[in-house]
């Protein structure tokens, strides 16, 4: 109760100010008074809830895992056309065609994606001669097991001369090793 009779007095005040009954310099018209009035309202709660929204945001520049969604357009995209086997659907006759688009078209964005995986640069290298089992698990496909043997396998020889070497290391094969390879830097 106190808070509203406060901010009538403040609001009386405030266009007693404009209207000139303190300083007779500028004066306003009661319609230029009402819209100076509700301009700094409008004004005062767009920043007020700016500023909220930037207190309760979460993360927006994370990005969006399409997978989940993908899957079931697939889903739906076969049953439409499975239920059309009467020559309706449009281009594809049966089944069968249709799973062949959608396998063709995935087998495409799976092409891309790796292109463009393996182009892109590592977010992080991993030193084989002085990382640890911490930062030798964050590999990909290397446990706890396989880090002790490459910390092993690099207290046997001293140090390893370049990342090639790595495959001497018992679970490593090419493949893993491929995958793994453009995290790795051998000083």
């Amino acid at each position: 109760m106190i808070m509203k009779d406060s901010m009538k007095v403040f609001i009386k005040n405030f266009i007693k100010v404009l209207s000139g009954g303190v300083t007779k310099s500028i004066s306003f018209t009661k319609s230029e008074i009402r819209v100076i009035v509700f301009i700094s309202i409008a004004v005062t709660t767009g920043f007020c809830v700016k500023y909220y929204k930037s207190l309760s945001e979460e993360s927006i520049n994370s990005a969006y895992d399409f997978s989940r969604s993908d899957s079931v357009f697939r889903e739906k995209s076969l049953k439409i056309y499975a239920g059309n086997k009467n020559g309706n659907s449009p281009d594809i006759a049966d089944e069968k065609g249709i799973y062949k688009m959608l396998k063709a078209s995935d087998d495409s964005v799976r092409r891309n994606e790796k292109l463009t995986a393996d182009n892109e640069p590592p977010d992080f290298t991993v030193d084989l001669n002085t990382a640890g089992i911490e930062e030798l698990t964050e590999l990909p496909g290397v446990g706890e097991a396989i880090a002790a043997r490459i910390i092993s396998y690099r207290d046997a020889n001293k140090r390893f001369k370049n990342i090639n070497e790595l495959m001497k290391v018992k679970g490593i094969g090419q493949k893993k090793f491929d995958k793994m390879k453009k995290y790795l830097k051998a000083d």
